[in-house]
């Protein structure tokens, strides 16, 4: 199964620039890569300002971010398994790994709108 299978949102990599076509309301859009200058979008972030822009980027990063993430899943796991991890790095892990696969599971079923503290915000880790 690939992974563009495994998730409900837009496979990436995806990519931000300006909209040739739009007015002031939406001229900072994301798309998939190699959909510029035309295509379908991802998102509209609103005007072709410094900090819309800034926004576009970060959002345009959410696929690599995700990849990035799910590949420490595996490292967490190995580490909060290990009989010398200390109980606070196997906490933080276990946390943190039942964060992840809320995100998942909630992205899967079309759910968005929740934050992490609706996990467990005691156990919160900060960074």
């Amino acid at each position: 199964m690939t992974a563009a299978a495994q998730t409900a949102h837009t496979p990436g990599p995806w990519e931000a620039g300006r909209n040739p076509r739009g007015d002031f309301t939406n001229e900072t859009v994301i798309r998939p890569s190699g959909e510029f200058p035309h295509g379908r979008w991802i998102a509209d972030v609103g005007p072709w300002m410094p900090e819309t822009i800034a926004n576009a980027h970060l959002i345009a990063a959410a696929p690599t971010m995700a990849d990035a993430i799910k590949g420490l899943i595996g490292l967490c796991q190995m580490l909060r398994n290990r009989d010398d991890c200390p109980s606070e790095i196997r906490q933080a892990l276990t946390h943190n790994h039942r964060i992840i696969a809320g995100y998942e599971a909630l992205s899967a079923a079309g759910i968005d709108g929740f934050q992490p503290s609706d996990f467990d915000a005691d156990k919160a880790v900060q960074s």
